[in-house]
């Protein structure tokens, strides 16, 4: 069984024990992990992803192929995400970006995709394929701002394009849906 989501401080999988890097002191950030527990009910790893941000990163979605390899997927809020000494950013003019990851059997980060469009976005699920890729969906081109139309470029790892109907743009509020493969 797998497990993912957020958390703040501590926490502990049996020998491995995550700990939050406070990069902002006083803050509250959310961390992400993601852990495997075996049937027997002991944990056979867990790992984190740190987060430099106030607001932090979101697990919205993970799947599991038959090999045990993990996808993960959602939106992180102006963030450097750290992981295995790689770092990935959020940048930081956006309201949130798309996170979509994949992790070995073992636990070691495989690879991690990051983007979205110029406004509100957000990974919700994703199923791993056995061929390796990961599928993706969710929203982009969202805005709770006061400005009446934005911009509805979608950039995701090699993937990029316009699909909105109407000039490009989306009116306030609205949100375009996404589907999108990924490896």
């Amino acid at each position: 069984t797998y497990f993912a989501g957020n958390y703040h401080g501590t926490m502990t999988f049996g020998d491995t024990t995550l700990n939050e890097t406070a990069i902002y002191a006083g803050v509250v950030q959310r961390n992400i992990y993601v852990a495997k527990l075996l049937a027997n009910g002991s944990w056979d790893w867990a790992i984190d992803f740190d987060i430099s941000a106030v607001h932090g990163a979101y697990v919205n979605g993970i799947d599991v192929d038959s090999s045990g390899n993990v996808a993960i997927t959602g939106n992180c809020d102006s963030a450097t995400i750290y992981e295995q000494g790689q770092s990935f950013t959020c940048d930081s003019y956006l309201e949130s970006q798309i996170f979509v990851s994949r992790i070995s059997h073992n636990g070691t980060l495989e690879w991690l995709s990051m983007g979205g469009s110029s406004s509100k976005d957000g990974g919700q699920a994703v199923a791993l394929g056995e061929d390796g890729v990961a599928y993706v969906t969710g929203y982009y081109c969202h805005s709770s701002s006061s400005s009446t139309q934005y911009g509805c470029q979608l950039s995701l790892g090699s993937y990029s394009a316009d699909p909105c109907v109407g000039g490009g743009t989306c009116d306030q509020g609205q949100k375009r849906t996404f589907v999108a493969a990924i490896d």
